[in-house]
């Protein structure tokens, strides 16, 4: 049997602490400190961005607000901050989001203010246009920004289009007829070519479901030498036409792109582009997000970028909710790598070239509801080359969820 010995004094008899009068305040106090280093561990910081801002701001404020994406992608954001662009002003460049959230408390990139959502733009302003010596109603400018490649030149953010020959009008809605290749790097037309044409771009078809794209990098009379990248080979008797290239510029608004030169060319025979706000793409991405979770995007314009608005690899538990995705030069919204819980909904996508939304198979849990999907992929050889392209929606995940959404 064992035995428990309790020792101390009687209870009528037990000594009192001169502290315990305090008892009742330090308890208080203790709850308070508990609760001011609780508050002090979820801290957030709301940061505002204004196009007429200074980088050189706190950022704390309306009043003392930042004014460049640089600058945003820079800060080292804290789960639960949020970063607030003016409603109705206009940002260049790309927003990389590199921080994550926490459950609860995701990073937010929104809006404040009144108006039309804000703009974060990929492309550039282009100005200095003079003259061709060849051609009165062409004009040219050099474009220092822009890249081996332009996907699109707008104005007053409505894309124009691309050169070719012949037009979509002419006969066989504009194609022309392969009468024989040699491999993938030559094809020899049926219709006899205009001379002049090296450093413009074929598009074809070699099968019913392909575009490609081949760059010509030399033209002997009917024959076009072609640097072509893609899988598939040139088929006889199928069809193709030249764009991209200022001989093709004969009707109003109709652009190419010389690459070695950095030189845009615009065909305008009504009015000088000097009078006209143009801009081109510049910009690969106009949101880049990698490795991050907890992140909500909401109520932004994103326009004119050189290849993806949305650009998402190897994060988690992110929202795009009433987003908009307009003239993308080649991909809206693009989901790579692996990752889980995606939701995008209420957004719209339009007048994208290639593909509006693509997921990767190894990303789970995603839901794209109450999106409107318009005018993808709609333009002939605007797209990329090979398969998988030209779609409104491409998903390979797994347990994905896909409803209510409008396909134009």
């Amino acid at each position: 049997m064992n035995t428990v010995l309790l020792i101390g004094r009687p209870a009528s008899r037990r000594a009192v602490s001169p502290y315990s009068i305090y008892q009742p305040f330090l308890t208080t106090l203790l709850c308070w400190c508990l609760i001011f280093w609780a508050g002090v561990g979820v801290a957030q910081t709301t940061y505002y961005v204004s196009a007429t801002g200074n980088d050189g701001n706190t950022g704390t404020s309306a009043a003392q607000a930042f004014q460049s994406l640089g600058k945003v992608s820079s800060l080292a954001l804290q789960a639960g901050d949020s970063v607030l662009f003016k409603r109705g002003n206009n940002f260049r460049g790309t927003l990389q989001i590199s921080r994550s959230g926490a459950a609860g408390r995701p990073i937010l990139f929104a809006a404040y203010g009144t108006g039309a959502k804000p703009v974060l733009s990929g492309s550039v302003p282009v100005t200095g246009w003079t003259r061709s010596a060849a051609n009165a109603n062409v004009w040219q400018t050099n474009c220092s920004a822009c890249g081996d490649r332009v996907t699109g030149l707008h104005r007053s953010e409505v894309a124009l289009p691309l050169g070719r020959y012949p037009n979509a009008s002419a006969p066989n809605k504009g194609y022309l007829t392969i009468y024989s290749h040699n491999q993938k790097y030559q094809i020899i037309s049926v219709e006899t070519l205009p001379l002049g044409f090296a450093g413009g771009e074929v598009a074809m078809r070699p099968t019913q479901w392909i575009i490609d794209r081949a760059v010509i990098d030399a033209q002997y009379d009917n024959a076009l030498n072609l640097f072509n990248n893609s899988n598939y080979t040139p088929t006889e008797g199928w069809g193709f036409f030249i764009q991209n290239h200022p001989k093709t510029l004969d009707q109003q608004g109709e652009w190419a792109y010389t690459s070695s030169s950095k030189t845009i060319s615009l065909f305008d025979s009504l009015a000088n582009p000097n009078t006209q706000v143009i801009t081109a793409t510049a910009n690969e991405k106009g949101i880049d997000m990698y490795n991050v979770s907890n992140v909500v995007l909401r109520d932004l314009h994103l326009t004119e970028n050189l290849a993806t608005a949305v650009a998402v690899s190897n994060s988690s538990s992110f929202s795009l909710v009433n987003v908009e995705m307009v003239n993308s030069g080649e991909d809206g919204l693009v989901i790579t790598g692996t990752g889980n819980d995606v939701l995008v909904d209420n957004c719209k996508l339009l007048n994208v070239n290639n593909n509006a939304v693509y997921v990767d198979g190894n990303y789970r849990n995603v839901i794209l509801r109450n999106n409107t999907i318009r005018k993808v992929g709609a333009v002939p050889g605007r797209g990329k080359s090979g398969d998988g392209q030209y779609n409104a929606i491409q998903s390979a995940g797994q347990n994905v969820l896909i409803e209510n959404n409008v396909i134009d």
